[in-house]
């Protein structure tokens, strides 16, 4: 398992997916056996998916509280 500013690396790499996203609901990232991260919108609550879950984020502020937190000021 990586650490956090390691995952915070790969959401801010996704971003431009995530961010729209949330503005309709929960949305999460997610990562198939093969390596390729996706981005699923409109999750409701209890969600199971059969790939790795990277994070899941109830709005933009919980995007942004997330970086705040863990993605290091370069």
């Amino acid at each position: 398992m990586a650490d956090m500013s390691e995952i915070a690396k790969l959401i801010h790499q996704n971003e431009g997916f995530l961010r729209p996203e949330l503005q309709h609901g929960r949305t999460g990232l997610f990562r198939k056996g093969n390596g390729e991260v996706y981005v699923l919108g409109n999750l409701q609550l209890g969600h199971r998916s059969p790939d790795e879950t990277i994070m899941i984020f109830a709005d933009e502020f919980d995007l942004d509280l997330f970086y705040k937190m863990y993605l290091p000021k370069s």
